[in-house]
């Protein structure tokens, strides 16, 4: 028996990776993640958390996350 394959919805990050990486694409479509535990991850994770603590970056939406920009030289 094969299983039924379920459609995947295209989200904003998977187009954006497109344009960077379609092999990223493909793995991520795939639900193909890297290892949660590689210290190269984590030390991503900490740099993301401690870079300007003080300014919002974005906020959650149901099934997106939103990044916030700003002009430069703007507040």
């Amino acid at each position: 028996m094969v299983a039924e394959e379920v459609p995947r919805p295209i989200t904003g990050t998977l187009v954006w990776y497109y344009y960077i990486c379609p092999r990223e694409v493909w793995l991520m479509a795939h639900e193909l993640n890297p290892e949660e535990e590689n210290p190269l991850l984590e030390l991503g994770r900490l740099i993301h958390e401690e870079s300007y603590p003080k300014e919002k970056k974005g906020f959650d939406a149901p099934g997106m996350k939103v990044d916030l920009l700003r002009e430069r030289g703007g507040g």
